[in-house]
């Protein structure tokens, strides 16, 4: 046991550092996420023979759960109605033509079976919404006519549809299935998935208001309503992602209790989930039969990403006369990932056997979709002027547009401070700065224009802000003991270090940098530097 933890924790602190170096090197995290796993492998430097795929389908699958969850609770529905039938028609149409392209392309170049073509296009045909959110995020990608949008939104959405369509192909090949078979299980997938996904956000939004649950114990509630709204559909052969995605859309555009702070943790879950899903890939992989894969993969990835995607685009939003860059950036921004993998992986564990190398034709495939889409969509947007410097792609997300702008501070008025004797009215306070309440001599007083401050008051103030990030770092230092810098004056650190100190903290005490302030043992030591 302890050797399994020892293993898990380097892996997921090896994950974090890799993620940092993706966000400065420009190389797709996800692409080191599998490096890393293929290290830990069987033919990689530390030899883990692993070869469990149910074992990998349950943590996977799991995994894909929460991402499907956080894909919609992010998904802001003010800006998401601007394009949601286009992206409606992308999700669901636009998979079933590119599948049906690419199982057309496979069964006339590699002469396939027809089924076994159209299984391998369902299991390709979504796209990911993980990889798309992080490109567009890190990259800061304003992109004009709502294009971010709509890449957000039929990223998230079009998962369910491809399970859907794996689902039938192997129940196909597996049994005879009549045509009313056929009807029934589309009909339970759909409306199951509607159904339990719309009443189970109803439920658990009413038990988080009037329940009140405690700061954490909230998460956890939400946690077993996500795990719900995946169960309960699919115990009914209802689609389970589809009822998470749906679930995720309704909580995430609904006020509750703690709301910012979950956001937060499903960020840092929906990281953690991509980073097991694909060192699960790598560590699953082997090298030497992805030379005999390479072939079939390559032909695919170029059928699915210059034919079968562009078709499926260009055809579905010919309608709402979108611009050729348009149709052409959403075409390019098609990148293949977790969805695949988890839906390949479940075929493998399925009754029916493939007679294709399926998880390593599909690993391929996501490997030079993340390399070359990855790596080149924020220079393609470049290349068609799709950028648009006045659009703050953030706002399209509601774990960010719904974190508070009011925020609140205290202070109290020391002896000959200049406001003594000034009524409110008379302070030149900054714009979007309000007075809220006075305290004086442990008596509340609500301000009003005519009331004079006076020594010791406490005056709590409001200030609504723009939460943009800071064109700088603060960075932390302790004074340690025996430090030469022990005794000497807030100004002479600051003007030898070359930095600017913005807060002392010592002894859980919060205090001013004046410049004569002496530096003591222990100190918490805030700034930047010049």
């Amino acid at each position: 046991m302890l050797p399994i933890l020892i293993l898990v924790s380097f892996v997921i602190l090896l994950s974090c550092i890799l993620d940092k170096f993706s966000l400065k090197s420009g190389v797709p995290a996800l692409l080191l996420f599998i490096g890393l796993g293929m290290i830990f492998g069987e033919e990689g430097v530390i030899k883990i023979p692993f070869y469990d795929f149910s074992m990998a389908n349950n943590i996977c699958s799991t995994a894909l759960i929460f991402i499907m969850f956080y894909g919609g609770f992010g998904t802001k529905w003010k800006e998401a109605k601007k394009i949601i039938i286009e992206a409606s028609l992308l999700s669901s149409f636009g998979v079933f033509l590119t599948a049906l392209l690419v199982a057309l392309g496979i069964h006339i170049l590699l002469h396939w079976s027809w089924l076994e073509s159209f299984l391998f296009g369902s299991i390709l045909s979504s796209t990911d919404a993980a990889s798309v959110f992080s490109i567009l995020k890190r990259k800061k990608l304003g992109l004009k006519e709502n294009t971010a949008p709509l890449l957000e939104v039929e990223s998230g959405s079009n998962d369910p549809c491809s399970y859907m369509m794996t689902l039938i192909c192997l129940l196909c090949l597996t049994g005879n299935v009549s045509t009313n078979t056929l009807i029934s299980y589309i009909f339970l997938q759909l409306g199951g998935g509607f159904f339990f996904g719309s009443i189970l956000s109803l439920i658990t939004r009413f038990l988080l208001k009037k329940l009140h649950f405690a700061e954490g114990l909230d998460t956890l509630f939400i946690t077993g309503a996500v795990i719900a709204a995946y169960a309960l559909p699919s115990y009914f052969n209802g689609n389970g992602y589809l009822s998470v995605y749906i679930f995720g859309i309704l909580l995430g555009n609904s006020s509750f209790p703690h709301k910012e702070n979950l956001s937060s943790f499903y960020d840092g879950v929906t990281g953690l989930s991509q980073m097991f899903i694909f060192f699960l890939l790598g560590l699953l992989s082997t090298p030497s039969r992805l030379v005999d894969s390479f072939f079939p993969a390559f032909l695919i990835f170029l059928i699915l990403t210059f034919i079968a995607r562009p078709i499926s685009v260009f055809s579905l939003l010919l309608p709402f006369r979108s611009s050729t860059e348009k149709k052409i950036l959403v075409s390019f921004a098609g990148l293949r990932g977790a969805a695949s993998i988890v839906f390949a992986i479940m075929t493998i564990v399925h009754d029916y056997t493939p007679k294709q190398d399926i998880f390593h034709i599909v690993f391929c495939v996501v490997l030079l979709s993340m390399i070359f889409q990855g790596s080149f969509l924020a220079w393609m947007a470049i290349r068609l002027k799709m950028i648009d410097t006045e659009v703050d792609v953030m706002e399209i997300f509601t774990s960010y547009a719904s974190k508070t702008k009011l925020q609140f501070f205290e202070i109290t008025i020391p002896q000959n401070h200049y406001w003594i004797s000034m009524k409110i009215k008379d302070l030149l306070l900054p714009p979007n700065i309000l007075i809220l309440n006075i305290l004086r001599k442990e008596k509340q007083i609500v301000p009003y224009g005519d009331f004079i401050i006076q020594e010791n008051d406490i005056i709590t103030f409001s200030v609504l802000g723009n939460h943009k990030k800071l064109s700088f770092n603060i960075d932390m230092y302790t004074l340690p003991s025996r430090s030469k810098w022990i005794g000497k004056s807030i100004q002479e650190y600051g003007e030898k270090k070359n930095i600017f100190i913005s807060l002392i903290i010592r002894k859980e005490k919060a205090m001013m940098p004046k410049a004569n302030l002496l530096l003591e043992e222990d100190d918490q030591i805030y700034f930047h530097k010049k």
